[in-house]
Formats: structure tokens, C-alpha cells, sequence
């Protein structure tokens, strides 16, 4: 095992709850973040000198039992060692904690340390009770633990979704009921004293698709198909005006539900998967397909009267999703279902 520093320097620390705030803010805007739950792994393992490790490797790489790991860190949850040599971390986790939000909320909390450099501030390369005093170890905890909040559960973006259920938040961020509890108690704490966020608030404005996409989620009485696009009055997939608002729904629903995109062209063209398109064309240079999906103005009464959309004027110009079989506006069909690119649901 590569020897950690073990310094016994003590320093007065004390938590600033708007560092770690910020902190956790700036992770997810340099990470491109824009939506629950946050992938607190994959932001960890974007660190070129931080490693993200089990207790069971641990043991097994040292030769340690897992129970020994537990006592060399002094943490049954886990740690974030710092290899002063090297200027390397390594944030170890206990992999036999059976509850998942659990887990999350330990790696969030040791990144909390790894990115606000409280290794390096305290002189320790583990920051065990062990190695600081009472008061330092909870300033150092009291202020990674913000962090992990600020990072798995924005309390801007879950106020914007006005969510009044902890066991949502639990759901949404895929946290443990504790931590949930927890999280809902602070954001209305914050409320009571006054606390407000801005519509312009740089975290809402990272995750104002997802917020949209939560907060106009309908659901289609006649063909039960899931989206949640702004303002629609009718189902992009079959043209049906019978909606109805989702206000609860599983969230395995909701990730899988269909969003808006607002994107004039294709990447690759719908017909024949060519990706190599001219800039500024609308048409595929290979097979000629029309490359952009928008409301025809055409119902679908007269497209099987072989009405052609390039002769309509009367569409309401609504860019469409590239699944949108009609305009969510006005009913109308879709340039890609009269062309024929999207066939009839059965």
C-alpha cells in the first residue's frame, strides 16, 4: 500500500456553506449536468487525478478483510485518501451498504472533500475523527455534506418543481428516505426565512429543459403514449386532443417520455441515416429526404387525399420532435409522417 501522509498539523476550520454551495454548482455546470438523477460516478471519474474504488477492492487488492478496510478508515460509509507524493486521491466507498441513495449520498459527500481540498487544508491525507478535533471533523462533515446536497439534489431546480413529498425527492434524485427527509427540511426552512431563487438562477437555467419536461408532462388517453412538450393541446403521436396532465407518475416513465428538442436539422438524415449533410441544407444530399420535422398545416384527412405539405400555407410553423407523427399546437401532421418517415402506430 502506498504510504499516505499522516501529518498532525491542526488548523481552525470552519464550514462556509456558500463555498460548498458554489462549489457544487460550478461541478455541474463544467459537467454539462441538466438533469435528475445526477451521475455522481461519472462526474467523479471526470477528475484526472481522483479514483473511485470499493471497500471490496480495497480488501482484496491489500489483503484486508472488509471489516479491517472499515477500521483502517475509520468510516463504515467511507473516506477520500490523499496520496500527498503523488497529488492523487482515492475516494473509497462501502459497497455492502444495500441502500443505493445511500451510497450516492457517501460518494457525493467524499467528492464534497476532494473538490473543496480538505485533505490538503487539514494536513491530512485521511480525514478521520482520529487525525482533527471534534470541532474540525464537523466543520469539514457539516460542510461536504452541503456540498452532496447542492450536487444530487439542487434545492433551485426541486423549488422551481415546487415538490412537497420527500419521498419525491427521494425518487427524483434517487437519495435515501434520510437524506430526502433532510433535503425537504432545508427548502423549507429556506422558504420560512425568506429564501428565493431566481427563474434566471444559473442551476435553473441548467435544468430548464428537465424542469419543463416534469412540469408539462401529459399523457394521451387514446393511445396512453407519455410527452411533454410546452402548450400541447394535442398528442404528437396519434393527434388525439383527449390529454390529460401527469401529475404523478413513475419516474421511469418520465425519463423514457418524449422532449421537445427544438433542433431545426437532423444530424443524420431520417431516411436514409446519412450524417454527412451539408451545412445549411434541408435536404439529405443523398437521398433528397426533407430533413426538418414541422407542423404541415395538412390534416390527416387530407393527406389521404393526397394533399402535398410543399403546397400548404396554412401551417403553424411549430418545429417538431423528431418522433412527432403531428403538431402538439394544432393537430396538424408532421413533414416527416407525410413523407412517409414515421408509419402509423397500431
Amino acid at each position: 500500500m502506498r504510504k499516505v501522509m499522516n501529518l498532525t498539523k491542526k488548523t481552525t476550520y470552519k464550514a462556509d456553506f456558500v463555498k460548498a454551495q458554489n462549489s457544487a454548482d460550478k461541478v455541474l455546470k463544467n459537467n454539462s449536468i441538466r438533469e435528475l438523477p445526477i451521475r455522481v460516478k461519472q462526474i467523479a471519474n471526470s477528475f484526472p487525478n481522483l479514483k473511485v474504488r470499493t471497500y471490496s477492492w480495497f480488501a482484496k487488492k491489500r489483503g484486508f478483510s472488509h471489516q479491517e478496510v472499515c477500521n483502517l478508515v475509520n468510516s463504515d460509509e467511507g473516506c477520500c485518501l490523499y496520496y500527498e507524493s503523488l497529488d492523487e486521491y482515492l475516494i473509497l466507498y462501502n459497497d455492502k451498504i444495500l441502500n443505493k441513495g445511500r451510497k450516492r449520498w457517501t460518494l457525493a459527500h467524499e467528492l464534497g472533500h476532494y473538490v473543496m481540498n480538505h485533505n490538503k487544508i487539514s494536513n491530512n491525507s485521511s480525514l478521520a475523527r482520529s487525525s482533527l478535533t471534534e470541532d474540525e471533523y464537523n466543520e469539514f462533515e457539516s460542510e461536504a455534506n452541503c456540498f452532496a446536497r447542492e450536487l444530487l439534489a439542487p434545492p433551485p431546480v426541486l423549488n422551481e418543481l415546487m415538490i412537497n413529498d420527500p419521498n419525491d425527492i427521494s425518487n427524483l434524485c434517487e437519495i435515501s428516505n434520510e437524506a430526502s427527509i433532510n433535503v425537504f427540511k432545508f427548502i423549507k426552512q429556506g422558504a420560512q426565512f425568506g429564501v428565493k431563487y431566481s427563474s434566471s438562477h444559473p442551476i435553473i437555467l441548467l435544468f430548464q429543459e428537465f424542469i419543463s419536461k416534469i412540469k408539462n408532462t401529459q399523457r394521451c388517453l387514446n393511445c396512453n403514449y407519455l410527452f411533454a412538450f410546452p402548450n400541447a393541446t394535442f398528442c404528437p403521436c396519434c393527434g388525439s386532443k383527449n390529454l390529460r396532465i401527469e401529475e404523478k407518475i413513475s419516474w421511469n416513465e418520465l425519463k423514457s417520455s418524449s422532449f421537445i428538442t427544438h433542433q431545426k436539422l437532423s444530424i443524420e438524415c431520417p431516411n436514409c441515416d446519412n450524417a454527412y449533410i451539408p451545412s445549411g441544407s434541408n435536404y439529405c444530399n443523398i437521398c433528397g429526404a426533407f430533413l426538418i420535422n414541422k407542423c404541415t398545416g395538412i390534416t390527416f384527412e387530407e393527406l389521404h387525399k393526397n394533399m402535398k405539405w410543399h403546397n400548404s400555407h396554412g401551417d403553424c410553423d411549430e418545429l417538431l420532435d423528431k418522433t412527432s407523427r403531428y403538431c402538439h399546437r394544432c393537430g396538424s401532421t408532421s413533414t416527416y409522417f407525410a413523407d412517409g418517415l414515421l408509419k402509423i402506430e397500431n
